[in-house]
């Protein structure tokens, strides 16, 4: 069965839904159950409703009996498809922009883009740290100390222009 929740002329939202999916016998891979928004749009003199996004929730892998889920966001593409965008394992691994993130990756970041990660402060200050269960940092960017430039590394330069460039001034 399908269940609506519809609010209708103007604008708000559905403050509660809850969607159960019953299925009779055992669970498979790939059973799922989804959540679409979808809007009209105008083409021409006709409105036409898409599908804007939708949350899935999915049988990852079902071994013993024992199904594990995952979750998928998606949403409408440019060639008017419902592509998944974002993805959690039941391990707790993300994939962004691949619905099979690496295992032994918490993250993965997938992209035909030049840029498949950025990390934007709004303070005058930016940190990236990547430290272990202790707190030690094995790998630290602060501010404009480091950067990376095709294929070069520069400490203390935004513009390297050798394959290791440090700048420092004495003081």
């Amino acid at each position: 069965g399908a269940l609506t929740a519809d609010k209708s002329g103007g604008a708000g939202s559905v403050n509660a839904l809850k969607v159960i999916h019953s299925r009779t016998g055992t669970p498979a891979n790939g059973d799922a159950v989804n959540i679409e928004m979808r809007g009209d749009f105008w083409t021409g003199s006709a409105a036409s409703e898409r599908v804007m996004g939708r949350i899935q929730a999915a049988v990852e892998d079902v071994t013993n009996g024992a199904p594990k889920g995952k979750l998928a966001f998606a949403t409408l593409d440019t060639t008017g498809g419902i592509t998944d965008k974002v993805t959690i394992l039941s391990d707790g691994n993300v994939g962004i922009g691949t619905t099979s993130p690496d295992a032994g990756r918490r993250l993965h970041v997938k992209t035909t883009g030049t840029v498949p990660l950025m990390v934007e402060s709004t303070t005058t200050t930016a940190h990236i740290n990547y430290k272990n269960s202790q707190g030690s940092s094995f790998l630290s960017f602060e501010n404009n100390d480091w950067n990376f430039s095709s294929g070069k590394v520069g400490i203390g330069t935004a513009t390297p222009s050798v394959a290791l460039d440090i700048s420092a001034t004495d003081a």
